[in-house]
């Protein structure tokens, strides 16, 4: 019998419910059937939350990962190490050299591009009044790399790396789902990524909806509150 002092098996994955990052990790989780507990930190500045999870990760960002009494921290870097460590389906990230390089290949360039252009134009929009000139220029950015999803990445295959799903469309997906906090559907207009994305979604589900859903209420009930204050101006 394991002792009780033996670091555990099981994952322990702190999120918020509102970072992309710790949705890609969960979605993972989940459609491999691998064990693990969700821990939601509260970044509220002071709190003695915050304070006890900067010193598991100083950056203070999510997720991280807690497992045999080690943290893993970055999305990405999670995923690859869940890989590695627990017996998935190789499509999701490939022993053959050629065909982990094409997932890699797409996982560094979603830091600087769909993330990048995502993130900031999620910020661009929130901020009251809203800067139009801004707002404009970081909406050319972003449809720049959602075309280079839908004309680039999508060309030649069914999905990101090829013709089987791997970690690289979660990050992707999860990625672009963000923007509904937004009035900016990736979709509109790119053929392939519409098709990739109800391919993705089809290939997860339920657990895809499942981990979207904190998502689609907070951006409900934001789209409510913004409608409610423009009531009361008018």
């Amino acid at each position: 019998m394991a002792s009780s002092s033996e670091p555990s098996d099981i994952i322990t994955l702190y999120i918020d419910p509102l970072s992309q990052a710790s949705r890609a990790i969960q979605l993972f989780l989940g459609i491999n059937g691998i064990d693990f507990d969700t821990k939601e930190i509260a970044f509220a500045e002071g709190s003695k939350e915050a304070e006890e999870f900067a010193k598991i990760n100083p950056f203070k960002k999510v997720p991280v990962i807690a497992h045999k009494g080690n943290f893993v921290r970055e999305g990405i870097a999670i995923l690859r190490y869940l890989c590695s460590e627990f017996q998935v389906e190789d499509h999701w990230y490939p022993e053959d050299s050629l065909k982990r390089a094409r997932v890699d290949e797409y996982l560094e360039w979603h830091h600087l591009e769909t993330r990048a252009k995502s993130v900031i134009y999620i910020f661009s929009s929130s901020y009251q009044p809203v800067e139009e000139s801004r707002l404009e220029q970081c909406r050319s950015k972003l449809d720049r790399s959602c075309d280079l999803i839908d004309k680039v990445w999508l060309q030649e295959g069914k999905y990101i790396a090829g013709e089987e799903i791997s970690i690289a469309d979660i990050v992707a997906a999860t990625e672009l789902e963000q923007l509904a906090m937004t009035d900016y559907d990736p979709r509109r207009g790119r053929p392939r990524l519409d098709a990739w994305m109800l391919r993705v979604r089809q290939d997860t589900n339920p657990l895809y909806d499942v981990v979207h859903n904190y998502l689609k209420e907070f951006c409900a009930a934001r789209l409510k509150s913004l409608s409610a204050s423009s009531c009361c101006w008018r």
